[in-house]
């Protein structure tokens, strides 16, 4: 109820900000370079620093004009001319496992000082645990989750990732894989309201919206 209060106060939707952010910028090349300095004095020697110096002067006098001519370029034409790059050789190109190097979240302890973990209660817990990222859903997809704001001065933040946080999927590829996502919010339409488990070999589809367009309850969940 608070939650719903401070959403109708603020009059606020998650993605309502998202055509009028500011696009990224890029940063001029000289305080590129001086950065790139910067972080490498600590960690050579002097000598390997005057080498690095050598490399920047090199690369302002050759080819990096024209480099950084061919990033304003790029930038002219979408908001943010790092993103593809990014989400591509960062994360869609890596070809080692993907859990520990990449997939570092999970389930943890959060609540076990008030409920000691005890054999036999992995299905409830499970339950549990499911019913509340389906309310983490439902905020996303009513849109009434609040948008993220810098601690100091309140500048909105990009929401754009958290369309990828339900009904998406990393289809691999030989040398590069892709996202697949389905998530909609309500005003935009129907999007999946299923969960897959994979147990034994064998993955499981369970319905856990119910007619209402409310998540079922932990007891449903678990039965």
């Amino acid at each position: 109820m608070v939650l719903q209060f401070a959403l109708k106060a603020l009059g606020e939707r998650t993605w309502q900000h998202q055509d009028t952010l500011p696009p990224l910028p890029v940063p001029d090349l000289q305080h590129t370079m001086d950065r790139y300095l910067e972080s490498v004095k600590p960690h050579v020697t002097a000598e390997e620093y005057k080498r690095a110096e050598e490399v920047v002067r090199q690369f302002l006098d050759g080819d990096g004009p024209e480099l950084h001519r061919q990033l304003l370029d790029r930038a002219s034409t979408r908001k943010n001319w790092l993103e593809d790059w990014w989400l591509e050789f960062a994360y869609l190109r890596f070809r080692k496992p993907l859990p520990l190097n990449l997939n570092i979240a999970g389930s943890g302890p959060y609540f076990e000082h008030g409920w000691p973990p005890q054999e036999g209660t992995t299905l409830e817990r499970g339950a549990l645990f499911i019913y509340y990222l389906l309310q983490f859903w439902k905020l996303l997809r009513t849109e009434q989750l609040p948008v993220d704001r810098l601690a100091r001065g309140g500048t909105v933040l990009d929401m754009d990732q958290f369309r990828r946080f339900f009904c998406t999927t990393r289809v691999p590829g030989h040398d590069v894989d892709r996202l697949v996502t389905a998530f909609k919010s309500v005003s935009e339409g129907p999007c999946p309201t299923y969960i897959t488990f994979l147990h034994n070999d064998r993955l499981f589809k369970v319905e856990v919206i119910g007619e209402n367009d409310e998540p079922i309850t932990p007891p449903e969940i678990q039965e």
